[in-house]
């Protein structure tokens, strides 16, 4: 197939009806009032209220639509049980028409448990349909969702007009109690609202909805935060001393400050002064500020709120993904028993929990199958033997034919656990076949046949369609199936079905020939319901069970599926588990095994690659663990890391899913964020193309980066919230990062506690810092707000990999996934690739190079005014002074030396000069290049050296000071050396001049010296060459021991403080180790103190007091274990990489001392052949 395609567009929000904005009568009832209302409905132009008024002023009422779960006309609305209720909702119009079918039920909710709803009647059929078409189309918005702080704030004000339509009015009193409830913070509410000029009298006044616009409530809303934070960032930015920023100063802010680094500026160029005069003219409201270009305190905030600066580009909400891939290649939306609405052992079972997990979203959903308790014998869902209620698969499967393409057409997945008999298996059957008709996908696609190495079908071939996932009988088992008499398991148990209803059990009873798809290799899910049937059984029962297991012996696990539901079973098909080895050499993409989340664990644990492959050809679906009997959910990033597609959850169970609900449905990103939004609701993700593509390997254990892809850094610093609470309490921000387990960071960042300020804490401490992210695809970003009793306020989980850099407003979510009104933190985000330490001044050269380049200039114009003439001139021409010393004269040595870092280094071509020591100072790298330590930071030791390095023993002062008598040892011999050369060559001119004095006179024929004067002047010349070559030996001899010497001494001393080194550092580690371990009981003591304190509150029963006490201890106990055995861990994982790395430098620094040997050496060698050669 071809790669996967991924094409971005910008969302709108839907056009809002006539029909709905203009209204229209109805007669109102809902569940908790037994009386019906005659109303006017209607839904305002921004479409995002629904409100209806009464005759009576006070029958008025609102609903904000991004909470409306679902809108259902015909079967699906509701109607009332009460009979008088029932015909007293009658509008007139055409009496033919039944009452469902003139009913619009709104369903509404802040979860998935918690549900209400409210029915309007309308006069005709065709009006109920266009107004549940309609106002279902509003509904399920993903820009909705991702709203900015703004818009939520224009849905507050309007729903406060829409809610007060009837009266017109609101008291100052009710309209205080929206924003606080503590009477210190209604004095900050109603001084802002005396501030904008509104009424303040929290006893008498009234405030005007009628008059009151979204201006006046926005300058409330900024009057009551009065936000410092903003003004000091606005400040900072160049409006200290006066009120408004130029057009030039805000284009920078948004190319330096609000810009990702990492941005090609050729696709995605830097602002102008054009598109800042835009946002300008759109934000400030004041005409001479934004006709100047100016930005005021007032617009900038506006900008700061807006969707222009949202956290996540709004354009990648609706990143539209490639669905031609395998079923295998994508990420599912799955739910864990679906029909509970609670408890696992206890809960109820609920039909409307099957439409409200595939409204929001759910494309996998389970049916614990089992046979009927009544009369009917209609196959039942529930939790078997539990306590938990029924439901009648008959209904759930209206329900899943009403729901299941409301907001996507992609597949839906339909795990049947099955637990019943032959005759109640047809049934099931038949009603899969009767109410979805062509929705059912009974039948095996020509373009996709079960073969061996024929991937699954895609989606995009699966549109609109209904997957069963059960049993399927072999071809085998089918011919054996069909010689049997089909009447006789089912007669036997008709047989006993009198005798158990008489048994009178709340438990329902699963067959003995039953087998649950469910149960392939999931030891935790398997049950036995012989073992405690037969304990409740009469006797005619239990012989009529005998003669089951006489046939059970017949037939295997697999006979227990009926044909006709075997028949509809084809491209999920559940097995036990081969084994990853077995399963490759099959190759059958359409076969998929189920994990309880331990064996996954394990698995994962044993065989992460393996896994990981195995993946990327056939589905997996992991469930809870048996003992999460409070419907608890684990961390499905676990699995999704491994690639596995069917991570089944817990729905109904939204405070504790208030992580793993919202990874799946806030804007999860994989490969460029490969997200599938279809009406707004993600259901099938695709895979990043390392967990799908059969020629790249993945590790989900990997440390270091994963090829190809470039890890990430990440900085977020919590400046301020607003509105958090209406209780004014103290609040503190978490915040943690899941992804691959060496990039989750849990329970390390948290700011102060700000007391007693829900309206406007401030924090503003230090960034939260993410050094290295291996994979940011899969890295998500959660930020919590908590009380101070550590109960949770509002959440955002966000994808890290769109994550956008500067200044942002962050609108808060609860945990079921809702905005929490207007409740917003205020952060500073700063994104970047990873670069290792030594690379960072490297990595910016090539971010930008011409800064880079300025740099270096001006640092050379700075080194120059310290440089005399010479030394400039050297830098400047770069060495080009040292050629143009070598064409001096032999016998005049330069009178400037360069004065640098070894300012004895003799000029190899100057043969008269006598050779120079050179005192090398030992590089850590070998290549004369200094490497800066680094700090890492070692609770509780924040300054505790980790970065181990030769520089630090170089900057001891015994090195030091060793070299800088070795530079004065060698200046001291060069001194030497050049008196000895020119006191020889003075003796060689004296010589010369009295030889030439003594020879007789020069022929008077040719004026030229005779014979003899030659010979003569000719042996002294060389005679004295031969004894400058002596001496210049000898001297280059001389420097080259001298050179050993200062070698041998400067690294004797090295070694020495490298051993001091690595005992100090040893020992650092040690006390570090030391407090580390204290902090940690110290800590565990305090906690069960605290602990202690809690439990003897709760109680003054002193036996009872004991026990808790007892349990507390105990449970300290175990965690002193557990924490002083992962310190350990650590602390000697520590100790170790510090004697390797010391090791390192130990042999770096002999390597660097026979390098520096051999350097010497060889320079010794050549100087000498040069002496020899030229003076001969």
């Amino acid at each position: 197939m071809a790669d996967a395609k991924i094409n971005v567009k910008r969302l709108k929000y839907p056009e809002v009806s006539d029909i709905l904005v203009k209204g229209g009568k109805f007669i109102r009832w809902d569940d908790d009032n037994a009386v019906a209302h005659v109303c006017t409905l209607k839904v305002n132009t921004k479409g995002n209220v629904l409100y209806w008024r009464g005759q009576d002023t006070k029958d008025s009422d609102c609903l904000e639509i991004n909470i409306i779960k679902d809108v259902r006309t015909g079967r699906a609305a509701r109607l009332p049980k009460d009979s008088k209720l029932r015909n007293s909702l009658d509008m007139g119009g055409n009496n033919e028409e039944s009452l469902e079918d003139k009913s619009v039920t709104v369903v509404y909710g802040y979860n998935m448990v918690d549900i209400f709803f409210i029915t309007f009647v309308s006069n005709s059929a065709k009006v109920a349909k266009d107004w549940t078409t309609n106002l279902f189309a509003l509904c399920h918005n993903l820009l909705a969702l991702n709203a900015p702080p703004i818009s939520v704030l224009e849905v507050q004000y309007n729903k406060l007009v829409c809610k007060t339509v009837g009266e017109g009015k609101i008291s100052v009193k009710d309209f205080a109690k929206i924003y606080c409830n503590h009477k210190d913070d209604k004095k900050r509410v109603t001084d802002a609202l005396a501030a904008v000029g509104l009424p303040s009298n929290i006893k008498t006044d009234f405030i005007p909805t009628s008059k009151l616009t979204f201006e006046d409530f926005l300058n409330f809303y900024f009057r009551l935060l009065n936000r410092h934070d903003v003004q000091k960032v606005f400040e900072s930015l160049g409006a200290k001393k006066k009120p408004y920023l130029t057009l030039q100063q805000f284009v920078d802010f948004l190319n330096k400050d609000q810009r990702d680094p990492r941005l090609n500026e050729i696709i995605y160029p830097y602002v102008d002064e054009k598109r800042g005069q835009e946002i300008i003219s759109k934000f400030e409201t004041k005409k001479e500020f934004y006709s100047k270009g100016q930005l005021s305190l007032d617009g900038f905030t506006r900008y700061l709120m807006s969707e222009d600066n949202a956290i996540i580009p709004l354009e990648s909400l609706d990143i539209y993904q490639d669905p031609n891939q395998p079923l295998s290649s994508y990420f599912i939306n799955s739910s864990h028993n679906t029909y509970l609405s609670g408890h696992q052992f206890t809960g109820k079972s609920s039909v409307e929990m099957y439409r409200q997990v595939l409204i929001a979203g759910c494309r996998c959903i389970e049916l614990d199958c089992w046979d009927g308790k009544g009369d009917d014998q209609e196959p039942i869902i529930t939790h078997g033997f539990t306590m938990c209620t029924d439901i009648s698969f008959k209904d759930v499967m209206y329900a899943i034919a009403d729901s299941a393409f409301k907001t996507s057409d992609y597949p839906v997945i339909l795990s049947f656990e099955n637990h019943c008999t032959t005759k109640q298996q047809q049934k099931l059957a038949q009603y899969c076949k009767t109410i979805f008709g062509d929705m059912l996908l009974n039948k095996i696609l020509d373009d996709y046949p079960l073969e061996p190495g024929k991937p699954l079908p895609p989606p995009s071939a699966l549109y609109r369609k209904i997957i069963i996932k059960n049993k399927k009988l072999t071809e085998d088992m089918v011919a054996y199936v069909e010689k049997q008499p089909s009447v006789d398991v089912p007669d036997q148990q008709q047989q006993s079905n009198e005798a158990a209803n008489a048994a009178d059990t709340d438990k329902p009873q699963a067959p003995p020939a039953t087998t649950s798809a469910e149960n392939d290799g999931n030891p935790e899910e398997e049950t036995d319901g012989e073992s405690e049937a037969e304990e409740e059984a009469p006797v005619n029962q239990q012989v009529t069970r005998m003669k089951q297991k006489k046939v059970k012996k017949k037939r295997n696990d697999e006979n227990t599926c009926c044909k006709e539901l075997s028949d509809l079973v084809n491209y999920v098909t559940p097995v036990h588990f081969p084994g990853f080895e077995k399963a490759d050499k099959k190759n059958f993409s359409w076969e998929m095994s189920s994990f309880v989340e331990t064996s996954a664990t394990n698995k994962l644990k044993e065989q992460p690659i393996e896994f990981v492959n195995y993946n990327k050809r056939q589905l997996t679906r992991i469930y809870p663990k048996g003992k999460r009997v409070d419907s608890s959910n684990y961390i499905p990033q676990i699995y999704w890391n491994a690639g596995c597609q069917l991570v089944a959850l817990n729905f109904q169970t939204m405070g504790k899913l208030n992580i793993e609900y919202e990874i799946f449905l806030c804007n999860l990103t994989m490969e460029n964020l490969n997200l599938m939004v279809d009406a707004g609701k993600k259901l099938f993700l695709l895979k990043p193309d390392f967990m799908r593509k059969k020629d790249r390997n993945f590790d989900p254990f990997a440390e270091s980066t994963v090829d190809g892809i470039v890890a990430g850094k990440l900085s977020i610093k919590i400046l301020s919230g607003q509105l958090l609470t209406e209780k004014r309490i103290g609040t503190y921000i978490e915040v943690e990062m899941y992804g691959l387990p060496v990039d989750t960071v849990r329970k390390r960042y948290r700011t102060k506690l700000v007391p007693n300020n829900g309206i406007n804490p401030f924090y503003d401490e230090e960034p939260f810092v993410f050094k290295k992210i291996v994979l940011p695809q899969l890295a998500l970003l959660k930020i919590g707000i908590h009380e101070e009793s550590g109960k949770l306020i509002g959440q955002r989980v966000l994808p890290v990999e769109v994550l956008r850099a500067g200044y942002r407003q962050i609108q808060l979510r609860s945990e079921s996934n809702m905005l929490v009104n207007a409740a917003t933190i205020f952060v500073k985000i700063d994104v970047n690739d990873y670069v290792p330490g030594g690379l960072a001044d490297f990595a910016a050269a090539l971010a930008d190079p011409i800064n880079f380049q300025s740099a270096v200039e001006k640092r050379t114009e700075q080194l120059a005014e310290l440089m005399d003439e010479d030394d400039a001139q050297g830098e400047t021409n770069n060495g080009k002074s040292s050629v143009k010393q070598d064409s001096q004269s032999k016998f005049n040595p330069p009178h400037n030396p360069p004065q640098s870092r070894n300012p004895v280094t003799p000029h190899s071509h100057d043969k008269t000069n006598p050779p120079q020591p050179v005192p090398k100072k030992i590089s850590s790298d070998g290549n004369g290049t200094k490497i800066q330590g680094q700090t890492n930071h070692v609770e509780p030791e924040p300054t505790m050296e980790r970065n181990y390095d030769l520089v630090v023993v170089e900057n001891k002062k015994t090195f030091k000071k060793q070299q800088s008598l070795n530079e004065q040892e060698a200046r001291a011999v060069m001194k030497k050396h050049l008196k000895s050369k020119s006191t020889l060559a003075k003796v060689h001119n004296e010589n010369l001049s009295k030889l030439r004095q003594n020879e007789s006179p020069i022929s008077p024929k040719n004026n030229k010296p005779t014979d003899s004067q030659v010979n003569n002047i000719t042996w002294l010349e060389n005679e004295q060459k031969s004894e400058m070559q002596k001496l210049l030996l000898c001297q280059v001899e001389a420097f080259y021991e001298l050179r050993m010497k200062h070698l041998k001494t400067e690294f004797d001393i090295k070694e020495k403080l490298l051993e001091k080194y690595e005992i100090s550092s040893k020992k650092k580690l040690q006390q570090a180790h030391e407090k580390e371990e204290c902090s940690m009981k110290k800590y565990l003591a305090v906690r069960t103190k605290e602990e202690i304190k809690t439990v003897s509150k709760t109680t003054t029963d002193k036996h009872e007091l004991r026990s808790l006490k007892s349990e507390v201890r105990r449970k300290m106990v175990e965690d002193a274990v557990q924490e002083t055995h992962k310190l350990k861990n650590k602390q000697e994982k520590e100790i170790a990489d510090l004697e390797s790395r010391f090791q390192e430098l130990a042999e770096e620094l002999s390597n660097e001392r026979k390098k520096e040997e051999k350097s010497i050496k060889d320079e010794y060698e050549t100087q000498r052949q040069e002496i020899i050669r030229d003076e001969g």
